[in-house]
């Protein structure tokens, strides 16, 4: 007989493969949905307007901002942070030379690189019109531009997709992006023809009805504007984050209304945004903000550095020398009327279709030399990137806006209108070929600098039904090929 006893085992003992699977479903589940806070970091930006290269900003001081300086600072952050999520608010295109040059390939190239994990539709975005967007979004980019209150006219169906959803440790997040309704005033009408702006709360709260259940986190990135944002917030509630752009406003550290936070980081990758949003059981408990300004301490990254110049920058070279016409002599700036500033108000009028265009001197900076005009000629004289906008003015304001042009000496150009000055007043108003009518509403041309009020044109301020059609260059080029026999503009429009 053996002294030892063998073990015997219990059935009741051994634990069963259901209880087995239960136990680690449980802790899967409570690992994915942690207790515990922890943190979702939101980097975001706003209004780039084409700004890769790094510039001169009175307040960081030289060599800041751009796309490289900006790679460095999101790297460092998401190395820090996993949890963390690349915004934008639109705008991404107009405003530089890269940008006019490649018509937004830059821009959307480098979001790419940078992998923004959602973007929203700026009105700008559509200033090259909608086919070079949709060619960017499926050849280069693939970026996931948001739209929720975009339809396409007459089919009503979403052209972008109004949301998408993130998840970041178990948590769902909603993202719905929004455009400003004034896109159709802010763009050249024909960039976004067949498409119809819908109120962004009522659209808003579509998909929030659609999704009810199905989020956790609601983000909204709003090409709207502060005070959009801010009555967005009052009149629909359950926001947890807005995401800022089109204002340019300046929110140094996160703004809230109601339960709803608010962010906006200014312009032109002058800065970027990050907030840290404490997640606990799903929800948002604490939100802590600021703006990371992007100056010449932050090291730009040297692969993006690269890119930018090699890519792009030696590329536009060869553009910049492209031969738009030939001028057969030396057109001039001066004090007085000048031929070179009725050329420029004959392409915004034709640019247009307007009553009548003005142009201000003090926008002319170079001559145009007799022989090839070249695309960084036109540059040199108009080197703002200014929009070409038209308003509208009753015959009364206009007689007011002449007197002031005759007051200034007549210097500043106009196109489609005549008129004399004298004893400091104008007088003979033609518009067309027909004398100017006090009750009647006409259309004017004229860029976005003026029609702010800048050079003391702040009775444009005054005009209504404000659109925007293109950059002024682009209105000059199209002129200059398009109307071969039309120009050096002839004859005398002011008499004295």
């Amino acid at each position: 007989m053996s002294l030892v006893r063998k073990p015997t085992f219990s059935r009741s003992r051994i634990p069963s493969f259901a209880s087995v699977f239960l136990l680690a479903l449980t802790l899967l589940l409570l690992l994915a949905s942690p207790s515990f806070p922890w943190t979702l970091t939101i980097l975001h930006t706003n209004d780039l307007h084409g700004r890769l290269s790094p510039f001169s900003d009175p307040a960081l001081g030289p060599e800041s901002g751009g796309i490289a300086r900006l790679a460095t600072l999101i790297r460092q952050i998401r190395q820090e942070n996993p949890e963390t999520l690349l915004l934008d608010a639109g705008d991404r295109f107009s405003g530089t030379t890269l940008s006019s040059l490649f018509q937004g390939e830059a821009e959307l190239v480098f979001a790419s690189l940078l992998g923004y994990d959602a973007l929203a539709l700026g009105n700008h975005d559509f200033d090259y019109g909608q086919e070079r967007l949709l060619y960017l979004r499926q050849r280069l980019a693939h970026l996931p531009f948001l739209a929720a209150n975009i339809l396409s006219e007459p089919e009503g169906k979403p052209p972008y997709p109004p949301s998408l959803y993130r998840v970041k440790n178990g948590v769902r997040i909603l993202l719905v992006g929004l455009s400003t309704p004034e896109t159709p005033y802010s763009t050249r009408p024909s960039n976004v023809a067949g498409l119809a702006f819908q109120s962004p709360a009522r659209s808003l709260r579509a998909v929030m009805e659609k999704e009810r259940g199905s989020y956790d986190l609601l983000i909204v990135l709003s090409h709207l504007g502060y005070e959009q944002d801010c009555r967005l917030a009052e009149e629909v509630p359950g926001i947890d984050l807005i995401v800022g752009g089109h204002s340019h406003t300046k929110i140094e550290t996160p703004e809230r209304i109601g339960r709803t936070w608010i962010v906006q980081a200014y312009q032109w990758g002058l800065y970027l945004g990050r907030v840290d949003l404490e997640i606990r059981e799903r929800r948002l408990s604490q939100v802590k903000g600021k703006l990371l300004p992007l100056s010449s301490k932050i090291q730009a990254d040297p692969l993006f550095a690269s890119l930018v110049k090699h890519a792009y920058q030696e590329r536009a070279r060869p553009l910049m020398e492209e031969v738009v016409a030939h001028c057969p002599y030396p057109l001039l700036r001066g004090e007085g009327e000048t031929v070179l500033g009725n050329l420029l108000a004959d392409s915004f009028r034709a640019f247009t279709g307007a009553d009548l265009a003005l142009f201000n001197r003090g926008g002319i900076r170079a001559d145009l030399p007799s022989g090839p005009i070249t695309v960084g000629k036109i540059f040199e004289v108009l080197p703002f990137s200014n929009q070409v906008m038209t308003t509208e003015l009753s015959g009364r304001q206009l007689k007011v806006l002449f007197d002031r042009l005759a007051a200034r000496g007549g210097g500043d150009a106009i196109s489609g209108a005549r008129y004399r000055i004298h004893q400091g007043r104008a007088e003979d108003i033609l518009i067309g070929d027909r004398p100017l009518e006090p009750d009647r509403i006409y259309q004017v041309a004229a860029n976005d600098f003026m029609m702010a009020g800048g050079d003391q044109f702040d009775l444009l301020r005054q005009g209504k039904n404000v659109r925007a059609h293109g950059l002024d260059r682009q209105a000059l080029i199209e002129y200059l090929r398009g109307h071969p026999g039309e120009w050096p503009p002839r004859g005398s429009r002011i008499e004295r």
